[in-house]
């Protein structure tokens, strides 16, 4: 006896916007959803969805929505396919849609797949290359200035320098910045982890500008450099910078983990009062809330709503002209 089974097409997949290749990023879901639109399936056929790795070997083998959320996926790269198939579905983990039996009669795969890479970005720690957290320069001899980081090379690094405003001077793939030239005064180095095109420019606002277009995320900690001809001055300008930067750096957050309500409390040490600004960031460097709120001499308390904010680890981070504090926290449902 011969059985023949029914005529199979794995046909074209294709997508609501066009694309075939997709970067996302990792735990974000922003852009994480994959609209995948298959073939209309030949009479007396079946067609699923499979999600393979990049040698082809099923990770995933009955999707069962054509809106596939990557949101959570672990970094690098996915493929997914289109099986059409007739008899009995079998299809498992880590066979190849190319060359192993997915079905008991007849079978095929897409004649095409969609790639999915998801690259992690990393909040890095940045130093000099001799271990320095701060720099006091002379104006007159500005050497260049070798930086380090902590990242594990998994997407690409840039180093930023900005005034005290955070408004980018100077930005470099390499792992030095040349400090000649630079008026006396306060500037910052913060490192950055990217993903996708790099879109920042000098002149732009490092806190209100996103820096590429995909994933990103800045240091965990910057790097303060106090230019003057002055040494005296510089003793004098670095140890009230680090007054200051010490007065707000001591952040603290109750209840973390929060759900919903979250109480953001830290000492300030100046007799006037000042307005600090108040943000709060995801892990890739986005503000998601923001606003000015008085800081006043000794202890100050103030509530955030953040039942909007989506699970995940966010930063808050409380700024001004020569300060600077943060504090991560978890959110849960």
């Amino acid at each position: 006896n011969i059985n023949r089974g029914g005529e199979v097409d794995g046909g074209m997949l294709s997508t609501t916007d066009g694309t075939s290749i997709y970067n996302i990023c990792p735990f974000n879901q922003i852009g994480a959803i994959i609209p995948v639109v298959t073939p209309e399936a030949i009479a007396g056929s079946a067609y699923r969805l499979v999600i393979t790795d990049e040698d082809n070997r099923i990770l995933f083998p009955d999707v069962q929505n054509n809106n596939i959320n990557f949101d959570g996926a672990m970094p690098g790269e996915y493929r997914i396919w289109g099986i059409s198939f007739t008899g009995d579905y079998r299809g498992q983990f880590g066979l190849d849609v190319l060359s192993d039996p997915l079905s008991t009669e007849c079978y095929t795969a897409s004649d095409n797949f969609i790639t999915v890479i998801i690259t992690d970005t990393e909040n890095s720690q940045i130093s000099t290359a001799d271990g320095m957290d701060t720099l006091t320069l002379s104006g007159d001899t500005n050497p260049l200035i070798a930086f380090q980081n902590t990242t594990s090379e998994a997407a690409p690094y840039r180093y930023l320098l900005t005034d005290a405003t955070g408004t980018i001077l100077q930005i470099t793939e390499t792992d030095q910045l040349d400090f000649s030239g630079l008026t006396n005064g306060v500037y910052q180095v913060y490192g950055i982890s990217y993903t996708g095109v790099f879109q920042a420019e000098v002149g732009d606002l490092i806190t209100d500008t996103d820096l590429a277009d995909l994933c990103f995320a800045l240091s965990e900690n910057i790097i303060t450099v106090v230019i003057t001809s002055q040494t005296n001055l510089v003793q004098k300008t670095n140890s009230s910078l680090q007054q200051k930067a010490l007065a707000i750096f001591e952040v603290q957050v109750y209840p973390n983990p929060v759900r919903d309500r979250m109480m953001v409390q830290f000492e300030w040490q100046e007799k006037e009062t000042e307005s600090v600004l108040l943000r709060v960031i995801d892990q890739n460097g986005r503000i998601l809330q923001q606003q000015n709120i008085p800081a006043q001499f000794g202890k100050n308390t103030y509530e955030l709503n953040l039942s909007n904010l989506p699970e995940g680890l966010f930063m808050i981070q409380l700024s001004g002209a020569d300060y600077q504090g943060k504090k991560r926290f978890i959110k849960v449902q």
